[in-house]
């Protein structure tokens, strides 16, 4: 089951950022523990995913893109609540969780080397507290090319969905094969990006994976999870879960 978590800025022209974690949090800690306990005893995994507003919880927008001063105390102090959010993750037993976010959002390109630093120190941090698996790929899957990070995490979150394209002629007469194909080459791709190899289960997959397609061999390792799909690659076709568990 996947849980997502929205959170809020304090003020983005504070000298020293931080989020709210009382006001505008979206689930509780105490909400959190009865859903994943509700989870866990209907035989459940919970994955559990950030989203970060793109405004302070005065309405203030943050800033897009930000200065390199300003994205690194966001950073900052991003890490330190991705830190506080994995000290609950691990007393609730929550199986999987988010290192980067979604909904905010700009183009890290040119902050690449402060984004990837900030990142990996995030995830050793959160390795500290916290004993699942470690998801990572919402934020700039783009620039995540980094052996340092990659290795920092276990799961890669590929969102393969808003980037499949159809000419007018494919778009006339789809066919299963051919869309099947076009999710494939996105895996490839999407593997290489990540340098390791990737294993893909889409929604509708076995529990356990076994009966998921595995992408042509790439240099990716661990596991590219590919969400979002309503493509069935799989053969057996799951009715407990809306995603499919990713093979170990």
């Amino acid at each position: 089951m996947d849980i997502y978590q929205s959170a809020y800025l304090v003020d983005v022209n504070a000298t020293v950022l931080d989020f709210d974690l009382t006001r505008r949090i979206e689930i509780s800690d105490a909400e959190l523990a009865w859903i994943v306990a509700q989870a866990k005893a209907a035989g459940l995994e919970v994955h559990e995913y950030m989203l970060i507003a793109g405004e302070d919880v005065n309405h203030v927008l943050l800033p897009t893109p930000p200065t390199r001063a300003w994205a690194g105390a966001y950073l900052d102090a991003y890490t330190r609540f991705i830190v506080n959010r994995a000290v609950v993750a691990q007393s609730d037993g929550i199986q999987a969780l988010q290192l980067d976010w979604g909904v905010y959002w700009f183009d890290w390109t040119p902050l690449r080397d402060l984004f990837i630093a900030k990142m990996t120190a995030a995830a050793q941090q959160v390795r500290g507290v916290y004993s699942g698996k470690i998801l990572y790929g919402a934020t700039a899957p783009w620039l995540s090319n980094d052996v340092g990070l990659m290795t920092s995490i276990d799961w890669f979150i590929g969102d393969l969905f808003s980037n499949i394209q159809f000419s007018a002629a494919e778009n006339a007469n789809i066919t299963v094969p051919q869309l099947k194909q076009k999710y494939l080459d996105l895996m490839t791709g999407g593997g290489s990006s990540c340098s390791r190899i990737a294993t893909i289960c889409s929604m509708g997959g076995s529990r356990t994976g076994s009966a998921c397609r595995t992408a042509p061999r790439t240099r990716c390792a661990r596991t590219f999870r590919y969400r979002q799909s309503r493509t069935r690659l799989c053969s057996k076709p799951s009715r407990r879960r809306r995603y499919s568990q990713p093979s170990a």
